[in-house]
């Protein structure tokens, strides 16, 4: 053999032993266990996995089981680095996962401070999914749906129930000095109140001679009913001077993502 030939069979051996030094079998039984342990402590239960041979470097589908409830299965990806595990749960969200944004969201963005917040174990969450969590506030219960946004793939979070938006305090506050035929902008600053019997909260009316009137809310019940009026309303018994109450409104919810 010439010394040309050598060579090249030297850089072809050497090539294929460095093509196979990154994708070698894993112990895929070990693997398997590990990823077992990092599942379950995440989604704060015991979930069993199906995994095909797993070789590092590359992906594979495992089948995840919620042990005790083996209708709830959702798909895995997950890459062999090692000793390391790469894995997502693509369209699959876990509990752990959207409390932990729910929980940003809610206090971070709706200035609402939440005592706990309870959400299905694991939901699958293509576009447009809705689910529903559970948080509670200021002894008050709210339910929240929470749904995938379409294409940007972002959680959104919404009260629908335990609190009084300000833009639907605002518009019956408008609504209802109109009706006095006092025309006036009404702004609110809180993005929304949790719905304590006895709390109260102030909102601005900008009259047409550009003066500006402190509105009074009182609010009377868990379910964002409130009264209010110019002056503040009395809380022994629940009127107003002038004064309206409003039924419970969660349609106008302002939109609240988390990556």
């Amino acid at each position: 053999m010439n010394r040309r030939v050598r060579t090249g069979v030297a850089v072809y051996l050497l090539a294929s032993l460095a093509s196979c030094s990154g994708g070698g079998r894993a112990d895929t039984k070990e693997r398997v266990a590990t990823f077992e342990a990092k599942l379950s402590k995440e989604l704060g239960t015991e979930v069993k996995l199906e995994c095909p041979t797993m070789i590092d470097q590359h992906y594979h589908y495992c089948t995840a089981v919620v042990v005790g409830e083996e209708d709830l299965a959702f798909p895995v990806r997950v890459k062999s680095r090692g000793n390391e595990l790469e894995y997502t749960t693509k369209r699959w969200v876990t509990g752990a996962n959207m409390v932990r944004l729910g929980k940003h969201a809610l206090t971070k963005k709706l200035d609402i401070a939440v005592d706990s917040l309870t959400c299905p174990k694991v939901s699958h969450m293509p576009d447009g999914a809705k689910v529903r969590c559970e948080a509670t506030a200021e002894g008050i219960e709210i339910p929240v749906e929470v749904s995938m946004v379409i294409k940007v793939r972002k959680l959104h979070f919404e009260p629908l129930g335990g609190v009084v938006f300000g833009r639907d305090a605002a518009r019956v506050a408008h609504e209802k000095l109109g009706e006095d035929g006092v025309y006036t902008e009404v702004k609110c600053s809180h993005m929304l109140v949790v719905s304590v019997p006895g709390k109260r909260f102030e909102c601005e009316a900008m009259l047409p001679d550009e003066t500006t009137r402190t509105i009074h809310f009182l609010i009377t019940s868990e379910n964002g009913d409130f009264v209010f009026g110019t002056e503040p309303p009395s809380g022994d018994d629940g009127e107003a001077k002038p004064a309206t109450s409003a039924e419970p409104v969660g349609s106008a919810a302002p939109a609240n993502s988390a990556r």
